[in-house]
């Protein structure tokens, strides 16, 4: 999942395990001064786009900070920003860049992945134009219509996988989970304007019909476990959560499959 900054929000933002570079065996910094500039696409500072971190007392090198709700709520939706935040300790000076999305609340809520996940697919114009289902080129309408999209496609993800082994909603980062989402909510926004391309016939023909048949093939060989999930919550048959200390030792059918299913095979 890409990075988010959610609109209207004060969103939190984390350095974890500061090191001076190149350490053997590492040396955490807790000393550092670090400050941070949030910039749009064209390079230019944001509004009130500045600040610092704060040490986390106690902490092995972790810093944070806040991107204040007077600051997120004058981004725009589905548009990219860069958070550099420069650091100044003792003996070295570094510089990290990091790309964000801003996301409406109900679009990063109900969602493992975002619009720009659609994006890097079918590419902007195209997701765009399935979007705008009146063709009124009206963003607000297809800001709309691309959260509903998602909101649809989150549910049948997880009720595609929900008996399965693992706990749903999923938990963490799984870019494969991202992708699976993103083509089928895609696909949701293709359909609902019809079948507009044709064959070299006349036919009409389904453009993303392989891709909707990766996606939901993905999700079949994850529930069934032979696509397995590195670190998501395990579950058992009944779904209740399997404690990590005991993980190693449990073994259970495979879901739709004929076979033994040996959960120490599982990274955990």
């Amino acid at each position: 999942m890409a990075n988010q900054l959610i609109i209207g929000a004060d969103n939190l933002i984390t350095i974890d395990k500061l090191i001076v570079p190149n350490s053997n065996p590492p040396q955490y910094v807790n000393n550092a001064s670090i400050t941070w500039t949030l910039k749009d696409g064209n390079g230019n500072l944001v509004s009130g786009g500045s600040g610092s971190y704060t040490y986390v007392i106690g902490s092995n090198g972790e810093y944070q900070t806040v991107i204040p709700a007077a600051v997120s709520t004058i981004l725009l939706a589905g548009s990219a920003y860069t958070l550099a935040s420069n650091v100044t300790a003792t003996g070295f000076v570094s510089l990290f860049t990091d790309t964000y999305y801003a996301e409406t609340p109900q679009s990063a809520q109900f969602s493992y992945a975002v619009r720009s996940d659609l994006e890097n697919i079918y590419g902007t114009k195209n997701v765009a134009r399935w979007a705008d289902i009146e063709n009124t080129g009206v963003a607000t309408t297809i800001d709309a219509r691309i959260n509903w999209a998602l909101v649809l496609s989150y549910d049948f993800v997880n009720n595609k996988l929900f008996g399965g082994p693992y706990n749903v909603p999923l938990q963490g980062n799984y870019p494969m989970i991202v992708t699976t989402q993103a083509q089928l909510a895609c696909v949701y926004l293709y359909e609902s304007r019809g079948l507009t391309n044709l064959d070299e016939q006349g036919n009409p023909i389904h453009q993303l019909e392989q891709g909707k048949k990766w996606a939901e093939n993905i999700l079949l060989q994850i529930r069934g476990g032979t696509i397995r999930l590195a670190n998501a919550i395990a579950v058992d048959i009944a779904g209740t959560i399997i404690p990590k200390a005991i993980r190693s030792s449990y073994s259970r059918p495979a879901f739709g499959y004929g076979y033994g299913w040996p959960m120490d095979n599982f990274i955990w």
